[in-house]
């Protein structure tokens, strides 16, 4: 019965290692989970924020001549 007992024992213990270890690895994956998550944000604002809609000088300058050309035509 003691050897049995002692068996058991060693099987609860290892398998509270094993989930403390799974926990562990679990809470690591959903850092970088969010780390992506975040990364990936921020790289769509980048892309298509505000930033990227807008025109520079030159667009403008570009535009107002073409307008210019157009208009004398």
């Amino acid at each position: 019965m003691t050897n049995t007992t002692t068996e058991n024992t060693n099987q609860l213990e290892a398998l509270h290692a094993r989930c403390d270890a799974q926990e562990q690895e679990i809470a690591e994956l959903k850092k970088q989970v969010n780390l992506l998550l975040e990364q990936l944000r921020l790289a769509r604002h980048r892309q298509f924020g505000k930033s990227s809609e807008r025109t520079t000088d030159n667009q403008i300058r570009l535009h107002l001549i073409t307008r210019l050309m157009k208009s004398c035509e």
